[in-house]
């Protein structure tokens, strides 16, 4: 009677483990492993997108993790930024997952003219992004996994 319930114990491990093996991202010490080359990819081919970079963290507390979008965007980028926004927001929703929050800060060019991207502060250009979720901190739009999800559509 021992080895059986051994036996199913060993059964009901390897049954996790290949469910669980399916999932992703997987956490190496204190980050989240994604493929942020493959979001950044698909965040450069919004229009209007300069460059993205992807970063992930852990959160502060054990198994909370954030990622962090940084976008640069072209003068049409900053024209059209809610579009951007939206863009940006579903490609990040359709790559990573699992996240505690999910921060995204954007950068566009200075109006002053300097050689330098100017990061802008999405609270003040509330009216161009027509996403009802998240919250506007610092510079940034922050979500978190749900509201993700819900501003993806």
């Amino acid at each position: 009677m021992r080895a059986r319930g051994f036996r199913l114990l060993l059964g009901g491990a390897v049954v996790l483990a290949a469910l669980t093996g399916c999932t992703s991202p997987t956490t190496e010490g204190t980050e989240m492993k994604i493929d942020a080359t493959a979001i950044e990819r698909e965040l450069e081919s919004i229009d209007g997108v300069a460059s993205a970079t992807i970063g992930t963290a852990s959160a502060g507390t054990p198994g909370s993790y954030r990622l962090s979008a940084k976008i640069e965007l072209d003068e049409q980028g900053d024209a059209a930024l809610g579009e951007v926004l939206i863009g940006a927001v579903r490609a990040v929703d359709a790559g990573a997952d699992g996240f505690t929050t999910y921060a995204f800060h954007v950068a566009a060019p200075d109006p002053a003219g300097g050689d330098a991207p100017a990061e802008l502060r999405l609270s003040e250009r509330r009216s161009e992004i027509p996403i009802e979720v998240g919250a506007y901190r610092g510079s940034g739009l922050v979500f978190t996994d749900e509201e993700l999800a819900e501003a993806a559509g």
